[in-house]
């Protein structure tokens, strides 16, 4: 016999998974159900498969509906979405990174498929709750693939108590005053930070080696590298070559090679991780928007000199004040900022070399 539809308060047995239960709740997730119940022994919760499970109620299985066509017809209130939480968008798994609750933004990394990281305006996104599916003790792995993934659960194991985990993604071999910066980046709450080294003292690889370590602690992802445009193809070299960091330069120039590389409506200072630019592009007003409207983790200003704050009363150019009003913008658009420049004293007022800057940096 087959009875239709279960109810909070049945009870219910399943073959191998124990006693009877008492049915709470049952809810679709994909292709699966996830059962909520309580036995004699506690409260217990499971995802399964209904093709695969059969449930019994006074004897008679029940059958189940398709749990996808639930699925798609289900969504999730925007204000109840938290960091951690597994959603399905546009039928695909993600992972909630983060939620803007203003601009009604939720950033997510994909747990199935390619990985990717994305942001999806929640008004006009059907986000779904979902589960990670359990693993199916009936698909056979690849002997190969699962030692890899024990020794690199091992080597993650033995890195991970490293002091600096930045110096084991790079082919530096620091100075000690070197270190200096990256041991204040990672005691203060944001790494804010002014490096002002006389020039030929590497400035350059003390931002990549606190960049390397925020990275390796996985406190930053996305970073923007602006820099005069001369300096753009030397900073690309530097990153790759000492700390395998494949940055893109983007300009209007490059632009429209990197839009190819991408699918249709892709916006490349959005798809990549690591972008260098110039100063004089990024001010530019509808630049400064599309960069403003994506998160970025680390902000990296060199010849900070040149975005200097004109001195109040004297006449300045436009050019000047274009970039100190972009320096201004994304110093507030950022959790982490480098400030790198070999003549702080002339430009930065009553601020010292190794000092933390705040939201609005006196540049």
């Amino acid at each position: 016999m087959r009875s239709t539809g279960i109810h909070e308060g049945d009870q219910i047995s399943v073959e191998d998974w124990g006693p009877d239960f008492i049915v709470k709740s049952l809810n679709p997730f994909g292709k699966y159900f996830l059962i909520a119940g309580e036995t004699e022994s506690g409260k217990f919760s499971r995802v399964f498969n209904p093709r695969s499970v059969s449930l019994t109620k006074d004897g008679s299985i029940i059958e189940l509906p398709d749990p996808s066509v639930l699925h798609k017809s289900r969504s999730i209130d925007f204000g109840s979405i938290e960091p951690g939480q597994i959603v399905d968008i546009r039928d695909r798994l993600w992972r909630v990174d983060g939620v803007d609750q203003e601009k009604d933004m939720i950033r997510v990394s994909s747990i199935s498929g390619i990985e990717a990281k994305h942001e999806y305006f929640a008004p006009v996104e059907r986000i779904r709750p979902a589960v990670h599916p359990p693993p199916d003790v009936q698909f056979v792995g690849n002997p190969g693939f699962q030692r890899l993934l024990l020794q690199a659960l091992k080597l993650g194991l033995m890195h991970g108590t490293a002091e600096l985990m930045g110096l084991q993604r790079s082919r530096v071999i620091p100075m000690s005053y070197q270190l200096v910066p990256v041991l204040m980046a990672l005691e203060l709450p944001e790494a804010r930070l002014l490096l002002a080294d006389d020039v030929g003292l590497g400035k350059t690889i003390e931002a990549g080696l606190i960049i390397s370590e925020l990275i390796g602690r996985r406190l930053a992802e996305r970073v923007l590298f602006v820099t005069p445009v001369n300096l753009r193809e030397q900073w690309q070299e530097i990153l790759r070559r000492f700390f395998h960091i494949d940055a893109k330069i983007i300009s209007k120039r490059h632009l429209r090679q990197l839009e190819r590389e991408l699918l249709v409506g892709g916006d490349p200072w959005g798809h990549y991780p690591f972008l260098i630019t110039s100063i004089d592009y990024a001010k530019q007003g509808h630049i400064l928007q599309r960069i403003q409207s994506y998160h970025w983790d680390v902000v990296v200003i060199d010849e900070a000199h040149n975005a200097a704050k004109p001195h109040e009363g004297v006449h300045s150019p436009s050019l000047v004040m274009q970039r100190w009003t972009f320096a201004k913008t994304i110093a507030k658009h950022c959790k982490n900022l480098l400030l790198l420049t070999a003549r702080a004293r002339k430009s930065f007022r009553n601020v010292e070399p190794g000092h933390s800057v705040g939201t609005d940096p006196r540049c």
